[in-house]
This record gives C-alpha cells, structure tokens and sequence, in this order.
C-alpha cells in the first residue's frame, strides 16, 4: 500500500514537472515569435529572470547546484539591468537596442529555458525538497591516500604559486596568472578529495589556497580568487547545513570586496574610502557585474562577425575550436573566438556561453550549450545520493569555475573537465600501486615476525 501510494506521488509529480515544463516552452516560444523588434526586449525581460529564479528554487537545497544557479542569476540579470533597467554610463551599453542585441536577447531566452527543461526538479515537485541549504557532499571520502603523494601536491602547488605568476614591475599594475595557475584549481579539488584527512595536508593545502587567491588579488585579479574561494566552502561545508548568517554576511562582504578590486585593479588596498566607493558604485549600478555586462557586449560583437562569415568558415573554427580543447588554443590559430572577433571589432575579451555555441552552430549550439549545463547540476544534484569519485570532483570544479565558463570560455567546461578527469584517474592508480606496495611490505614483515618466532 506504502509502496503504491509512492508510486502515485512521483506519478503526479512528474505529470506536474512536464506540465510546467510545457507551459514554458510554450511562453518562451510566444516570447521568441513576438520580440521582432529590438525595443520589444522589455516585454520579455522578466521571463528570462523568471527562470533563472526558478532554478534558483529548485537547486535551494543542494549549496553545490545552488551556487551554480546564483552565478546564472546574477551575471544574466547584470546583463539585462545593466542594458534595460537602469541609467548606466558605459561603453559597454552602446548596442542594447540594435537587432544584434534582440539576437543576442533571444539566445538568453533560449538557453536558459533549455536548461529549465533538462534540470532535475523531481524533488521539488514531489515535495521532497529540504528547505534548507546543505554543500554538495563531495570531500567525504573514507579512506584518505597516500602521504607521499599528498606531499608531492604540495610541492607542485609551491611550485606554482612561485614561478607560474608574473608580478608586475611597478605598483598600480596587473598581475598576469599562468594557464598553469589557473588550472591549480584542479590540484587544490584532487587534492582535498584524496588527501584531505590528513590534517598536516588539510593545514598546508588550505594555507596555499588562502596565499593563491591573496596573490590573485592583490594584483588585480578576481576570478581566479573566487574560484578559490568557491572550493575551500565546498571543503570546508561538506556536506553540512549551512546557516544563513554565515552565507549572507560574507556573500555581502565578498561582492564589496570584488567590486573595490574591480575599480582598483593593480592598486587595490583595503580602506574605509574604497569601500564606501565600492557601496555606491553597487547602488548606481544596480548591483550589475561589469564583468557580466563587458562580455555581453563582446558576445554581440561575436553575433556582428557571424554577418561578415558563412556557415562553412564558422563550421571550420567550430573544428579548430575542438581541436584546441585536444591540443590547446595556442597551438591552434582562429580557435580563440574572442581574439579572433577583435580584429573586427573593439572589445575587451572573454564572451558569455551560449554565444559561443550560436557563432558555431547556430540556436543548434545554443541548445547543447543549455543541455550540457543542465546535465553537470543533474551531476551535483545526484551526486548526495550516489558516491562516485570523479563524479564528485567534476561537480566541484563545475561549480566553482561558473564565471569563468560562463563569461570567458567553454574551455573550462570541456577542456578542464577532461583535465581534471585525467589527474583523477592518475592520482588513483598511483594511490592504489603505493598502497599495494606497503600491504605487500606489511605481509612480508609478518611473515618474517613469525619466522623469528618460530625460530
């Protein structure tokens, strides 16, 4: 009876899921049909913050795929803000009102209705949801690995934190972070899921992570420090509850803290002056994101360059852009879309998603762009009911690198997920040889204990 009545409940639950589902695509594609003319995006703006907020409620109980959904939010309403909503004085707001900005409006549209589409939202609708916020568990592994290789990490982080940072020369310059530094982030994530029950290796891994992103900082940087900053709450949260009083005061702080580097880059210092510009920069703007709304205006650029190529050129750099995620962009010319995209027109890099995939393949590209994000916050969601290592990790470095694929490039999405599996895989194998081998020593001595006692 117990059983039957489950049954019927996800029954309904899921009948309720595709009803919506339905709904949304239906408005979504009135919303496409009618918004023929640049000045028409208003009447479709709060649709798209409609579903990004949906997603907000639906991931409310699973910190990983929530984080994922607030980056989501808040660089797509900086866009829309920024652009329609409030009085911004910027150059990066001259096209809001060109038919490249209505095409770019409905790449938006249709990306984020995809990705409502593709979640997993069962637990929502059947009334399973915890209305309280608990991190992804990702770092609790039972057996922790092998000290050696916990050390060897470690070198290579100080390794990395010396020699693969250019500092600048003189005061008030960027910093310039390596590939090599970037990518860090898959050593700090690796590293915590093997290693973090070490607590000598918890101490000093957490301590580099805390000097990689001060580094970062310091000189201008921002990214990269919040990437950082997303794993060490992961690790630090595993798995727990996580009170509100802890997420909105440093939530509020942190974006203080963001937007004052922002404005001071090079020459970024903590002062009761720079904050309080800090605050009434946020309060002007509206709490939009420059970075959010400076790669909007790059995507458009991508959008006017489509006009300039056929499908038969833009196909070839889809390949090259395949290519590079294989062999890396530097290796393979026109793979980079940004840097090819400047030689037509003025931007300042970097590029939102979904565009990437419009300038390839058309609302195609747009659409497996919108699927495959989809199917990484399916991977964290489920990720509190079925353990798997690797699957644990991707979920962690997804997360934690939304604004870099998101606003920069796919790569990360593709190419460092690849990587990460890849150092994965190879600090398991060395893991389970070592430990192997110190079976087979402790079998030995054993057996050499009972020869002498024997004797």
């Amino acid at each position: 009876m117990k059983d039957k009545c489950l049954k019927n409940k996800e029954k309904t639950a899921n009948g309720s899921a595709v009803i919506f589902k339905t709904l949304c695509a239906a408005v979504s594609m009135v919303f496409l049909l009618i918004l023929d003319k640049p000045y028409k995006i208003n009447y479709g703006l709060f649709w798209v913050l409609f579903l990004n907020i949906y997603l907000l409620i639906v991931t409310f109980s699973d910190a990983g795929a929530f984080i994922v959904s607030v980056f989501l939010f808040v660089f797509n309403y900086s866009i829309l803000s920024a652009n329609y909503i409030f009085d911004i004085d910027s150059m990066f707001l001259t096209d809001s009102y060109t038919k490249y900005a209505l095409t770019g409006f409905k790449i938006l549209l249709v990306f984020m209705t995809v990705i409502v589409l593709f979640i997993d939202d069962k637990s929502f609708f059947n009334g399973s949801m915890i209305l309280r916020t608990r991190a992804t568990a990702i770092f609790d592994k039972k057996e922790s690995g092998s000290s050696l290789i916990a050390f060897g990490y470690l070198l290579v982080l100080v390794l990395v934190f010396v020699f693969a940072y250019t500092r600048p020369a003189e005061k008030g310059e960027r910093g310039d972070p390596s590939a090599l530094y970037e990518y860090s982030i898959v050593i700090f994530i690796i590293g915590y899921y093997f290693f973090g029950k070490i607590k000598a290796y918890k101490f000093c891994s957490t301590i580099l992570l805390l000097l990689f992103a001060f580094q970062n900082m310091v000189y201008g940087g921002r990214v990269t420090a919040l990437q950082l900053a997303v794993v060490l709450f992961l690790f630090l949260f595993d798995g727990k509850f996580v009170p509100w009083r802890i997420i909105i005061p440093f939530g509020v702080i942190g974006i203080v803290i963001f937007v004052m580097i922002g404005s001071q880059r090079g020459g970024f210092s903590l002062s009761l002056s720079g904050m309080a510009d800090a605050i009434g920069s946020i309060f002007k703007e509206g709490a939009s994101l420059d970075t959010a709304y400076s790669a909007y205006y790059t995507s458009l650029s991508f959008i006017k360059t489509e006009e300039l190529l056929g499908f038969g050129e833009r196909f070839l750099m889809f390949l090259k852009f395949c290519l590079s995620m294989i062999v890396g962009g530097s290796k393979v010319p026109g793979s980079n879309l940004s840097e090819y995209t400047r030689q037509y027109f003025v931007h300042y890099y970097g590029g939102v998603l979904p565009f990437y995939g419009h300038f390839y393949l058309g609302f195609a590209g747009v659409i497996a762009f919108g699927v495959i994000v989809a199917l990484y916050m399916n991977l964290i969601l489920k990720n509190k009911k079925r353990k798997n290592g690797v699957g644990a990790c991707v979920s962690a470095y997804v997360i934690a690198t939304v604004p870099r694929w998101y606003l920069y490039s796919p790569s990360s999405l593709i190419r460092g997920v690849a990587l990460l599996a890849a150092v994965y895989f190879l600090t398991y194998f060395a893991d389970s040889i070592l430990k192997r081998i110190k079976q087979n020593v402790k079998k030995q001595n054993g057996k050499k204990c009972h020869v002498d006692h024997s004797l």
